[in-house]
């Protein structure tokens, strides 16, 4: 998972949890490119949670990616 934001903000983190919110893997950072990897031991329901801890001017704005290696 690879997340970045525009030049109005400064700090992003991502958090992968499992179904019952428990943080699998999290890049929490005082940065603004937050990369988590993680490969799963079984399939199941796993939630991203984004949280853009800086955000300088109104609107912040931010995306993220997933990745999958072969």
């Amino acid at each position: 998972f690879w997340g970045a934001c525009d030049g109005d903000c400064s700090d992003l983190d991502i958090e992968l949890q499992d179904d019952n919110g428990n943080v699998l893997e999290s890049d929490v950072l005082d940065d603004d490119n937050p990369i988590v990897e993680y490969r799963a031991k079984k399939s199941g329901t796993f939630k991203v949670k984004v949280t853009m801890a800086t955000c300088n001017t109104n609107p912040c704005y931010w995306g993220f990616a997933i990745f999958q290696k072969s």
